[in-house]
């Protein structure tokens, strides 16, 4: 899990989440092609168990980072009242 008080992160965050949406969509629509083709290229290195795992974990780093910017926030708004 990935925990950072940034924004970059939480994006990063969110674009690896419609990746493995994509990847899971991928593995799991019936498609019209032929037999020979039904693992391309674009399915045969994606673990579905692997994109599962992924789609619980981001979520999750994503709360968490969120979490760190609101205390990140009311640390700092707590010194400015202490200074003023």
């Amino acid at each position: 899990m990935k925990i950072s008080n940034n924004l970059n992160s939480m994006v990063q965050l969110e674009k690896e989440l419609q990746e493995t949406s994509e990847s899971i969509v991928k593995l799991s629509t019936p498609s019209n092609i032929s037999e020979e083709d039904t693992l391309s290229d674009d399915t045969s290195d994606i673990n579905f168990t692997d994109e599962l795992v992924k789609q619980i974990e981001i979520p999750i780093s994503y709360s968490a980072n969120a979490n760190v910017i609101s205390v990140q926030n009311a640390v700092q708004d707590t010194i400015l009242d202490i200074k003023a």
